[in-house]
């Protein structure tokens, strides 16, 4: 035997029709008769008397059908215990009052011929209550459950012989339970701002009011200690932020930051009472509880409690975009006082601004100056240092955007010296998503010795070329001018698909000019860094730095002072007999034992100065010094003669001499020292050459 229930009007609550079936077979080689089935219906039932018990049997002598007589079926409440409702069928007699030749079932293969299945149906039906019967005598509230059980007996008798006595019986129990729903939990967000128009896909960004929502579907109308408590993710939402406990017992409107109320599709009292209201805000219980008292509706009005509770989502960083899911628990009570759980998600992504520096040098006056790495700009975009702060920038390539800035302002400058004007440009970028943007972006920007800023040449544009305003200035920090509370100096990066903004509003371009100071030296770096100080979701908002890489926190970009330059030549020798004596001749370029030579030393010096610098000239061998002819100098330069080294000069032999002169040089142009050499023997034809080289003493310029 099997037992199933029907109930047409899902879920389970009191009031229901339940149509239970009881369905019952005899094996195909068995003869049962005096069949008996007993129904045990749980507390929480009444028998529907009003409708008949139905009857269909069918085995191999036919098919009988019919309401069940009510001399064959009782029915007797409060059994076997208070509450529960024993229902007897007769089967086997009320087959033989419906038209049965005899009670009995006989399987199919019985006896010959064969034939089809021998079983039957009981149906009957019951309704649901509202009160139990057996103490506590309370309402079936939510997580309850009802149950049926039955048993069946019959004795076995021969298959030729049905009248023969029993041989045995054949006991079979089956059963069917039916919970009352358990109640859902739904959250979502309801409003945003006050606008119940919500942008799909949805991400909140910092400073937005959030209105929550909950509801809590009760099918039955009867609770017990229905606690709902709402885990909200940090550190966009703080449950402590909801400071008006009192809960404004309204379902219409939006409630305002910090405050809850009962949303438009509550029930409302008497059904539902204001909930006591409880905060947790610790780092991991940041929570809201909404505790709700018994309640026992005797119309068993299907119940909604609906609840909102607006939050202004915070501004601490967090890296863009955060997603995270917000999870409410409920718990409930059953009639048993078990625990009945549920649970709630509710996906959410909060948007921020997510920045970053680059520094490059865009523009030197020095037509010398070579700018590396290339590109210096983005394709088809100009600076003109000279110009106002609203034609910095300019070119058909504005504007500057995410998707066209590439591998650009990163260039550094090299060949330039002294009094020479080097632009450099900062770059901040936005590439956050959140649509108020970056707030209270400050930069600072070291502007190193050996440099001076022009005055006035600082400009900050967007990456369309229009001027923002600022404050501050370098050396030092400036710092972005936001233009209102809700709306930062710095625009979206990107929206909510990722497709990154196509205006140029979320890129600053600092811009300004620095003049190398004459005290600049050769080879001499100078080092410029650019760094992010401070930048918030919010105005006035916490400092999203702490959490930003620091690769994109700071930048540098430098200045190369040009290198000097040095050249040795032969100016002649004393001896030229081209013209006297053709047959033997002796050119300028030839020498012989004893013949003065004398040689051009050039050394170039970039604007700038070179402090103790040495000169040397290493003579090859056969070569002796003799003297220093001349020493001659640019306009604008300072020579400071210092001893000469003139070791060997009157030792001429086989190994070479070198002669030493030390001067500081100041701009500009170029050095000539001259000096005269005389050959120490005659084993060469030529003239053996001479070097020059430069070297550098604790960390100062120095030239041999």
């Amino acid at each position: 035997m099997t037992k199933s229930v029907i109930n047409p009007t899902p879920p389970t609550s009191p009031g229901d029709e339940l149509t239970y079936t009881l369905l019952f077979q005899v094996s195909d080689y068995f003869t049962v008769r005096d069949l008996v089935i007993v129904d045990v219906m749980s507390d929480g039932q009444d028998f529907l008397s009003s409708f008949t018990p139905v009857l269909n049997v069918t085995d191999r002598a036919g098919n009988v059908t019919g309401g069940i007589p009510a001399a064959y079926y009782t029915v007797v409440n409060d059994a076997p215990s208070v509450g529960k409702t024993r229902i007897t069928f007769d089967v086997s007699q009320a087959m033989i009052a419906l038209g049965a030749a005899d009670g009995t079932l006989q399987g199919g293969r019985s006896i010959t011929p064969d034939a089809g299945p021998a079983q039957g149906t009981i149906t009957f039906k019951a309704t649901v209550r509202d009160l139990y019967k057996a103490p506590p005598m309370g309402p079936l509230v939510t997580g309850d459950s009802i149950d049926n059980g039955a048993s069946l007996t019959g004795g076995v008798v021969s298959n030729n012989n049905i009248n023969s006595i029993s041989t045995g019986t054949v006991p079979h129990d089956s059963g069917v339970s039916l919970g009352l729903e358990v109640p859902q939990i739904i959250k979502s967000i309801y409003a945003v701002n006050g606008s119940l128009s919500l942008p799909n896909p949805l991400r909140i960004m910092p400073g937005d009011l959030v209105t929550f929502r909950l509801r809590y579907n009760i099918p039955t109308g009867d609770y017990k200690s229905v606690k709902i408590t709402d885990t909200l993710p940090l550190p966009t939402y703080e449950a402590e932020t909801l400071t008006n406990l009192s809960f404004n017992n309204i379902n219409t409107g939006i409630p305002a930051t910090g405050n809850a109320q009962f949303g438009p599709a509550n029930s409302g009292a008497p059904l539902v009472d204001v909930p006591g209201i409880t905060i947790s805000n610790s780092l991991f219980n940041n929570q809201i509880t909404f505790s709700f008292p018994d309640k026992s509706d005797p119309t068993n009005t299907p119940t909604v409690i609906d609840i909102l509770f607006t939050l202004t989502a915070q501004g601490d960083p967090f890296v863009d975009p955060l997603m995270f899911t917000n999870q409410v628990n409920t718990i409930a009570k059953n009639t048993a006082g078990q625990s009945i759980l549920g649970v709630g998600i509710l996906p959410l992504e909060t948007a921020g601004p997510r920045l970053r520096v680059k520094k490059g040098v865009v523009a030197t006056n020095n037509s010398n100056g070579l700018l590396l790495p290339a590109p210096v700009l983005p394709a088809n975009v100009t600076v003109n240092p000279a110009g106002v702060c609203s034609g910095r920038l300019g070119g058909t390539g504005l504007p500057v955007t995410s998707s066209t800035i590439g591998s650009a302002f990163n260039a550094n400058v090299s060949n330039v010296d002294a009094a020479d004007q080097v632009t450099y440009a900062v770059v901040i970028e936005n590439l956050g998503s959140s649509s108020k943007g970056a707030f209270d972006v400050s930069l600072s920007d070291t502007i190193p010795a050996g440099t001076t800023l022009v005055p006035g040449s600082i400009c900050v544009n967007d990456g369309a070329g229009t001027p923002l305003a600022f404050s501050g200035g370098f050396p030092g920090s400036i710092t972005l001018t936001d233009p209102g509370p809700n709306q930062g100096a710095l625009g979206q990066g990107q929206n909510a698909l990722g497709v990154p903004s196509a205006t140029g509003t979320n890129i600053a371009i600092i811009t300004y000019t620095v003049t190398n100071d004459l005290t600049v030296t050769p080879r001499q770096t100078l080092t410029n860094t650019a760094t992010l100080t401070n930048y918030a979701a919010i105005e006035g908002g916490p400092n999203f730095t702490p959490l930003t890489a620091a690769s994109d926190l700071t930048d540098t970009a430098s200045v190369t002072i040009a290198d000097p330059l040095s050249a040795k030549v032969l100016a002649g020798t004393e001896i030229d007999y081209t013209l006297s004596n053709p047959s033997n001749p002796n050119k300028t370029t030839q020498a012989v034992i004893g013949e003065l030579l004398t040689y051009q030393l050039r050394v170039t010096v970039p604007e700038g100065v070179m402090n103790n610098v040495s000169i040397a000239d290493t003579l090859d061998a056969g070569l002796a010094f003799v003297d220093v002819t001349s020493v001659t100098k640019s306009s604008g330069c300072e020579l400071q003669q210092s001893d000469n080294d003139r070791s060997g000069q009157s030792e001429p032999e086989s190994g070479g001499r070198r002669q030493r002169d030390k001067r500081d040089i100041q701009p500009r142009h170029s050095d000539e020292l001259q000096h005269q050499q005389c050959r120490g023997r005659d084993d060469h034809d030529h003239i053996p050459g001479g070097g020059a080289q430069y070297r550098h003493q604790s960390g100062r310029a120095v030239e041999e």
